[in-house]
């Protein structure tokens, strides 16, 4: 039996370039391209960038 430790997604400081996605939104018209963590939730992803 192998036992697998993960931490949780919440407690990467910065994601390494290959844990992250490039995505394309349009926002009101306007085009934002990001780079995501493949666990990031859409709700999440506008949460976090209303913040600043």
């Amino acid at each position: 039996m192998h036992t697998v430790s993960r931490s949780a997604p919440h407690e990467h400081a910065e994601p390494a370039p290959s844990d992250v996605v490039p995505i394309v939104l349009s926002i009101n018209g306007m085009r934002h391209a990001l780079l995501v963590e493949p666990w990031t939730s859409l709700l999440d992803l506008l949460r976090e960038r209303s913040k600043g």
